[in-house]
């Protein structure tokens, strides 16, 4: 990606910050720009730091040592965040970047507003319309990898079951409940990582345009949820 710090111009990769170097990084940000530190107090998640590092066409020497490049990375971040108490609404911006929500995207087989229009169930389709209309998920979730955006893409069988705890030493009570046919019940879903709540709305606009019977759009309600929180990872992956 370009990047642009005060009269500097060059191409850097982003990652995520290490678990070793987020605490130092998060020490740096919140020392420059307290409202960093007021909004990871209200959040009830996680928050990335993410560095961004010049790729290597863009270094004239060998790569320096991480601890040195660690340094440069700081420096930069310092003197963006120092720029941000010049404007409000820059700082606000600057926060959604780097922190950007993640949403998931539900389907209902029942449930939620008033159809659009009558769409009998799927498996009362023509197998022709059912296969139009599984490739088209796939699709959406091809379209979301290529962009960066996809997090996570499930489907769920119609079939569920209802469980609490029964006690000490009891099993597990379990029932379908009472009114199945009734119910809400959640077909699959999308979980998306975007820049924006808008961005969330217009992707579900487009799921809902799927086809269904006849490959007419089923203008199905979407349900979009933001995600409040994400646990930490506390190990690291193998």
């Amino acid at each position: 990606m370009g990047v642009q710090v005060k009269g500097e111009h060059y191409t850097a990769r982003a990652r995520v910050a290490t678990a070793e170097e987020k605490p130092m990084l998060l020490r740096t940000m919140t020392a420059t720009r307290t409202p960093y530190d007021e909004f990871r107090a209200r959040a009830n998640r996680e928050i990335p730091v993410v560095v961004l590092e010049p790729t290597p066409e863009q270094r004239p020497l060998p790569r320096e040592p991480k601890s040195s490049c660690l340094r440069d990375c700081m420096s930069r971040i310092a003197d963006r965040l120092r720029s941000l108490d010049e404007a409000a609404t820059g700082a606000a911006h600057e926060i959604r970047r780097i922190t950007m929500p993640k949403y998931l995207l539900l389907k209902h087989y029942r449930g939620g507003p008033e159809p659009h229009r009558p769409v009998p169930p799927i498996d009362q389709w023509a197998p022709a319309d059912v296969e139009a209309h599984m490739a088209f998920q796939h699709h959406i979730s091809e379209l979301l990898e290529r962009s960066g955006e996809y997090v996570d893409a499930q489907a769920l069988a119609p079939a569920r079951t209802w469980v609490r705890y029964g006690g000490p030493e009891a099993a597990p009570v379990t029932t379908d409940g009472p009114h199945p046919e009734t119910s809400d019940l959640i077909a699959g879903w999308w979980i998306i990582d975007v820049e924006s709540p808008e961005r969330a709305l217009e992707l579900a606009a487009y799921a809902s345009s799927a086809p269904g019977p006849g490959g007419e759009p089923l203008y199905e309600w979407i349900d979009v949820r933001e995600i409040m929180w994400e646990r930490p990872h506390t190990t690291e992956p193998e």
